[in-house]
């Protein structure tokens, strides 16, 4: 089972850039957000953006 929607989409989750506290390695809000999305079935994990950001961070070392 599948579920395909774009973060550019009204549908789809987006997640707050914010909030980040700098003290802590994990960023608790960030990660509820993402574990309420994946409740409702709004995340979506797009591969092809996910290597380009390995490869993009890749070509910077």
């Amino acid at each position: 089972m599948t579920r395909r929607q774009s973060w550019g989409s009204s549908s789809a989750t987006q997640l707050s850039q914010t909030h980040t506290d700098s003290s802590h390695d994990i960023d608790t809000a960030k990660v509820e957000e993402i574990r309420e999305a994946i409740r409702e079935g709004k995340l979506e994990i797009r591969a092809d953006r996910i290597a380009d950001g390995l490869i993009a961070n890749l070509k910077d070392l």
